[in-house]
């Protein structure tokens, strides 16, 4: 996953000002909670900063575009009701693990959270198709 990468890659490369921009981040994620629109927004702009971290351009403006075209095609995904505290407590965990410079705890944190937010990601939630419905009644 490329987030897993970029999670991975962040913890090897953090720098303390790096890390003062993700806490920041975080910290507007906490405070935009009661807000959904600005909470989506906060949401991404975290993930973009984990990208940045690799101070290559075209990570960051591939997270952008990936998140950018989720909130597009699938908003329902990034705005979830009633999960905004568990979200920021997995942020939490990822956030954590690269401050560590632990490179599999990062992966495997920003993994489970992705796994858990977004079904898409996940072999049993994947969406269904007219292919994929017609191959289950064996037409």
């Amino acid at each position: 996953m490329f987030e897993s990468g970029m999670a991975r890659l962040a913890a090897r490369k953090i720098t303390p000002d790096q890390m003062r921009l993700l806490r920041a981040a975080l910290a507007r994620l906490s405070a935009s909670r009661g807000n959904p629109a600005e909470f989506v927004a906060a949401d991404m702009a975290f993930h973009v900063a984990i990208a940045s971290v690799s101070e290559n351009p075209i990570y960051s403006a591939v997270s952008h575009a990936l998140l950018q075209w989720f909130l597009e095609i699938y908003p329902r995904l990034l705005r979830a009701p009633g999960t905004e505290e568990l979200t920021l407590r997995e942020h939490g965990k990822i956030l954590d693990a690269i401050d560590r410079n632990d490179e599999d705890a990062a992966a495997a944190a920003i993994q489970e959270h992705l796994l858990r937010s977004n079904p898409l990601y996940s072999p049993r939630g994947q969406p269904k198709t007219r292919q994929t419905r017609a191959r289950r009644r064996g037409a």
